[in-house]
């Protein structure tokens, strides 16, 4: 037996680009079924977990999966917006923590997520540094939003505008970075989080005036007056930055009851509570309540229903990759008839020529095996990083 390992050995080594390009094709055609399926469970999990975290949303009637899904994991559509005074008039009638989201703006790309403190402890998410925000203009950076932004405390993130068309409906903003979260390994990691009334301060709704004898103002007067009460309004001379010096003059330009927010999220005190809600808000024309659960699994019935198909088609590369090794196999015995006509020559049998060509088949088989396991344990370790990409 040792002197057929010698001679395997000595072949796979001769031919060792043929039986490595054989190895990798067969390992790849076993590993790619496995690592897609892990990779698909990894990101069913962790969507569930998330909507399962959350117990009812509270949103203006529109699209429910979307609003589910900008709401939880910041991506998609911005929900119709809802206002403060709805918002105020809940917390009235119902018992438990509402969490207003203001959303649909960003930060050099990151989702900006307006919202109140009782966010963090809601979503457990703690601080690696820094504190939260405290006044307008602060902001939290999540984890893998400080990597990407390669940003520290103190420094400053310049809010996007979200049209170059329209310079009235908002304006670019300095924010402060005050905090930056532990990671969480959530939606949040991607998150630059602010106070509420900091992105109404963006969307042009709270701003503040300053005088226009102040040096930064005289640019922007056509005319000179000798008078020190002119006021020039964020209008004519918007700050690109909230300091001390300017954040007293900050106030609304709207009603508070008319103040938009995105969503609201609710943790009722009991389940009683949440029931009594729902059959309440159930035939609500201007609310819609949602199960954020519920909406996600029918998400996700859509989706694997092409992971169906992708399960039977890597069936069918399965099925044609065996027959294409199969067919490599018997060409390979056709090319070797001189070498089994010398082996003969020279005392071997039938029996020890099918011993040979099998183990070579066996050590092929074995390598790509224990390949394909290695390419599956590594996406299996990566699989975190893998769905936050994806």
């Amino acid at each position: 037996m040792s002197s057929l390992w010698i001679l395997t050995w000595s072949r796979l080594r001769y031919h060792w680009l043929t039986s490595g390009m054989l190895c990798l094709c067969l390992s790849l055609t076993f590993a790619l079924p496995v690592t897609v399926q892990s990779l698909a469970s990894r990101y069913e999990q962790d969507l569930r977990a998330r909507s399962l975290a959350t117990p009812l949303l509270l949103a203006a009637p529109g699209d429910r999966i979307g609003t589910v899904i900008q709401t939880l994991y910041f991506s998609g559509s911005t929900p119709p917006a809802l206002h403060a005074g709805q918002l105020a008039t809940l917390r009235q009638d119902y018992q438990g923590r509402f969490l207003p989201l203001l959303l649909g703006y960003s930060a050099r790309s990151q989702p900006l997520v307006g919202c109140e403190l009782d966010y963090f402890d809601f979503r457990n998410l703690s601080l690696a540094q820094g504190h939260l925000p405290q006044r307008l203009g602060d902001a939290v950076l999540g984890a893998q939003a400080a990597r990407r932004l390669q940003l520290s405390l103190g420094d400053s993130l310049i809010s996007d505008q979200s049209s170059l068309f329209d310079l009235a409906s908002d304006y670019p903003l300095a924010l402060r970075i005050v905090g930056i979260l532990d990671p969480s390994g959530t939606p949040d990691d991607q998150a630059v989080f602010a106070d509420i009334k900091t992105l109404w301060t963006i969307a042009q709704l709270l701003h503040g005036h300053t005088e226009a004898t102040a040096p930064e103002a005289l640019p922007h007067l056509s005319a000179t007056d000798e008078s020190e009460t002119i006021a020039l309004d964020a209008g004519l001379l918007p700050y690109h930055e909230i300091t001390e010096e300017n954040l007293a003059s900050f106030h609304l330009h709207a009603p508070d009851q008319q103040l938009p927010l995105s969503a609201i999220l609710f943790e009722p005190a009991s389940q009683k509570e949440a029931t009594f809600l729902r059959a309440r808000l159930g035939q609500s024309t201007s609310l819609q309540i949602l199960r954020p659960s519920e909406a996600v699994d029918e998400l996700l019935s859509i989706v694997f229903r092409f992971k169906q198909f992708l399960d039977t088609n890597f069936a069918l590369i399965l099925l044609v990759a065996s027959l294409f090794t199969t067919l490599v196999i018997l060409l390979t015995l056709r090319l070797r008839k001189p070498e089994a006509r010398l082996l003969h020559r020279i005392g071997s049998d039938r029996g020890t020529l099918f011993q040979l060509q099998a183990l070579e088949l066996a050590v092929i088989a074995g390598a790509a095996f224990l390949l394909a396991l290695l390419l599956a344990s590594l996406a299996q370790l990566l699989a975190p990083s893998l769905t936050e990409w994806l």
